[in-house]
């Protein structure tokens, strides 16, 4: 039932009111009558009316005074005004506070009835509208976190949102696009299954604090993370992690890439960058971790080379130097176009477009020569004449790209130990600070190629160098003290250090090698 609060300051009025209404038989519990505005007020803190009939104009505070400061801490109290002839100004005041019902003293139990009603109909409206609200507010709580997950994914990998939509996505899912983040994403090898993939993403789970994953997703054979902004030091150690843990429980490698920190609204291109590093993979010994900067070498010198038009697979290939992968693309084009049936003419144009592809990987100085060999392709009457044309020349520039990335590949720890030898007095001297102040590259990358083209480790090629330079010292020149020649080479700061390694190399303590070339 609904409660109804009466307020009147003249007692033959509230007797009358109270009496003469069958309250529960008309659905209402009537919580009582209060004499004045000051008393009435106190009634509705206490017990919350639903109705309040009160009269507009009484000592002490008004009726108009009561609706103002019960409407402050109750909107949704309904007021019925009393009110009496030259009352009609007040009453029009009334309405400033949202009243709608007004009853003109006397009234009789008819008049009062429908009034009463009409405020119930209003109530019942309101609690129906709030209860669909809250319905929907229910609804939509269960649905947005999927819908914002959705958004993210279609956002991140390129499904183009014009920036009315994705203004308007942002402020629903609040996400805000200026927003830090940095994108990593984990990939198992080609061969898996989705058990593997679902595995990596609980083992992420596990390993992450979870306020550190903003978003998490999978796509493919990839796990897909949006992180909150860290240095690369906290990264690479969540990374290590993960993929160290992985590999225990599944003997599964694990190849990682990630990029810079980011604002949101740019993650579609982050996305893409990484997805760039994927693709020259097969540069890497397996389970690397591979960052754009990584693969700037792969990609070459944009002055000597026609610019990539588009994403084209074959174009790519060729320019990573994948010659398996070109001749699997190149065959699987003409398959599919010997299928199609079309003329010789339309085949010709189709496989003119394919070789143009083509040649976009190859370097500037070479263009015009290739460009020139379409004049043999167009005087060509057989598909598998233009088949075995196009295929030679695929596969001729992909080794060449092939060997020149191979060589260029060497020239990187070629200038490392170039760069070793010349400041061997360099205490700070290690891989790391080489690969960061130096050559700009991952250190992981970069031990992991030195070791493939050396055949040793970066840390005993360093102590070798160093214990080399220190009997080239000895011999020729006329320093005899050791914490000198320690210093020459890189290890003053702990003499002792170096005695210990020196005598490991050598057999002997530097004291005890010098006076052996002495007694010589």
């Amino acid at each position: 039932m609904y409660k109804v609060l009466l307020v009147d300051d003249e007692r033959i009025i509230r007797e009358g009111i109270s009496k003469i209404i069958d309250w529960e038989g008309h659905g209402f519990c009537f919580i009582g009558a209060a004499e004045n505005a000051i008393e009435a007020y106190d009634m509705i803190q206490k017990q919350r009316p639903h109705i309040v009939i009160t009269d507009i104009k009484m000592p002490v505070m008004s009726g108009l005074e009561l609706i103002r400061k019960t409407k402050e801490i109750y909107e949704d109290i309904v007021f019925i005004v009393l009110s009496g002839y030259g009352e009609f100004e007040l009453a029009s005041q009334a309405m400033r506070y949202g009243v709608k019902y007004y009853l003109l003293k006397p009234c009789n139990e008819n008049t009062i009835i429908e009034a009463l009603n009409n405020a119930r109909a209003e109530i019942v409206q309101r609690e129906k509208r709030q209860q669909f609200i809250e319905k929907n507010v229910k609804t939509m709580q269960k649905i947005l976190p999927l819908v914002k997950e959705q958004f993210i994914r279609d956002y991140v990998m390129g499904k183009g949102y014009t920036v009315k939509e994705l203004d308007y996505y942002c402020n629903l899912l609040n996400i805000k696009q200026q927003e830090l983040l940095r994108m990593v994403i984990f990939q198992v090898s080609e061969e898996y299954n989705f058990e593997s993939v679902h595995a990596l993403g609980n083992v992420i789970e596990e390993v992450c604090d979870g306020d550190e994953i903003y978003y998490k997703t999978i796509i493919k054979n990839q796990i897909m993370l949006l992180v909150r902004p860290m240095e690369d030091e906290s990264l690479l150690r969540i990374i290590d992690k993960v993929k160290s843990t992985f590999f225990e429980y599944s003997n599964i490698e694990t190849t990682v890439s990630y990029g810079d920190k980011a604002c949101f609204k740019d993650m579609p291109a982050v996305f893409r960058q990484l997805q760039e590093c994927f693709k020259y993979s097969m540069y890497f010994e397996e389970g690397s971790i591979i960052t754009p900067k990584d693969i700037e070498f792969l990609v070459g010198e944009d002055k000597n080379e026609v610019l990539a038009l588009g994403d084209e697979r074959i174009t790519l290939a060729i320019k990573s130097g994948n010659i398996q992968e070109v001749e699997s693309l190149v065959n699987q084009f003409f398959s599919e176009l010997k299928k199609s049936g079309c003329v010789i003419s339309l085949a010709k144009l189709h496989c003119i477009e394919l070789y143009m592809k083509i040649i976009r990987g190859c370097p500037y100085e070479k263009v015009a020569g290739y460009i020139e060999k379409t004049v043999d392709l167009q005087n060509m009457d057989s598909i598998n004449e233009i088949q075995q044309f196009i295929l030679n020349a695929a596969k001729e520039l992909a080794n060449e790209n092939h060997m020149r990335l191979i060589k260029r590949r060497s020239a990187i720890v070629d200038k490392l130990m170039k760069y070793v030898e010349a400041n061997i007095s360099n205490e700070d001297l290690s891989l790391k600070w080489i690969a960061k102040n130096v050559l700009y590259m991952n250190e992981v990358y970069l031990s992991k190629l030195f070791s493939k083209e050396t055949g040793e480790k970066f840390s005993h090629y360093l102590t070798k160098v160093r214990i080399e330079k220190a009997l080239e010292l000895m011999k020729n020149s006329n320093c005899d003290k050791v914490y000198e020649i320690a210093q020459q080479v890189g290890l003053g700061k702990n003499p002792q250090y170096f005695s210990q390694v020196f005598k490991k190399y050598t057999g002997y303590t530097p004291t005890e090698y010098m006076e052996k070339l002495l007694s010589q």
